[in-house]
């Protein structure tokens, strides 16, 4: 149970560090979480936004779609009754 919170932490916090880097770019640091930050600094575009598009490993599109739509659900969840 520790360890798992300890991982939770560190991931979280690594996350964190990651939308600080790209500027509060979800999808670069979803990207990033996943496939690495030299991929990403590759693959961003000159305004340094990264279109999913232009992620050329399909597992990271993958992931980077999943957790955005999981994003969308709960927010709706969130907002449900208001």
């Amino acid at each position: 149970c520790f360890l798992k919170a300890l991982i939770a932490n560190k991931c979280t916090k690594y996350i964190s560090f990651l939308l600080d880097y790209y500027d509060g770019d979800t999808v670069s640091a979803l990207a990033a979480y996943n496939a690495g930050m030299s991929n990403v600094n590759d693959w961003l575009g000159a305004d340094k936004q990264l279109q999913i598009s232009k992620i050329e490993f399909p597992e990271t599109e993958d992931y980077v779609n999943k957790v955005l739509e999981a994003q969308r659900y709960y927010e709706k969840q969130l907002h449900k009754g208001e």
